[in-house]
């Protein structure tokens, strides 16, 4: 059969669009007036982020200034530079403080503050390992800062205070024992 175009409306059937409900025009009230908001909803920012007490900060600032100040403390050559609990508490204190007046200032802390958990994790492992170490004598101590028996003493006393879950009190005399006599 050849295509003819004489087909017939009655031989097609004959599309009708779905009607929609009929509105009165002539109300033209707007819409009521919400603006829009934008970003995020109020709250839902990073808890992270957020301002934290200035006592908790300076407790974390603390906590810092101990852990570095221990390995100052553990030498005798440097033990009279490490800093006393007083200045610990006064310098903590005043970054803290400082932290409230400078926002930047403060997001440098955080960031140090924040990779201290893992700083803590590799301390411990290499203060174990190093008081292997030292036992088996392949870091010799000369026996004018306690030998090896005083270095192992001195890094179980830290590795002990770090478990206790206490700061490190750098007032506390770490037992270091006598050198064996030589002779």
């Amino acid at each position: 059969m050849p295509f003819s175009n004489s087909a017939t409306t009655s031989d097609v059937e004959e599309i009708v669009p779905p009607q929609r409900e009929e509105f009165d025009a002539t109300d033209f009230t707007a819409a009521p007036a919400t603006p829009k908001r934008r970003g995020r909803p109020p709250g839902s920012k990073n808890l992270s982020t957020r301002a934290k007490s200035t006592g908790n900060l300076e407790d974390q600032i603390g906590g810092l200034l101990v852990l570095v100040n221990a390995p100052i403390q553990l030498i005798p050559a440097l033990s009279k530079d490490a800093l006393d609990p007083t200045e610990i508490q006064a310098l903590a204190k005043a970054t803290a403080l400082e932290c409230e007046r400078n926002a930047t200032f403060k997001k440098y802390v955080l960031q140090v503050l924040k990779a201290q958990g893992s700083v803590g994790l590799i301390g411990v492992v290499a203060l174990i390992v190093g008081r292997r170490a030292v036992r088996h004598g392949i870091l010799p101590i000369p026996p004018e800062i306690g030998g090896n028996e005083g270095a192992d003493a001195a890094l179980g006393f830290v590795i002990a205070s770090m478990a206790s879950g206490k700061p490190f009190n750098p007032i506390t005399p770490i037992p270091v024992p006598e050198p064996a006599p030589v002779g």
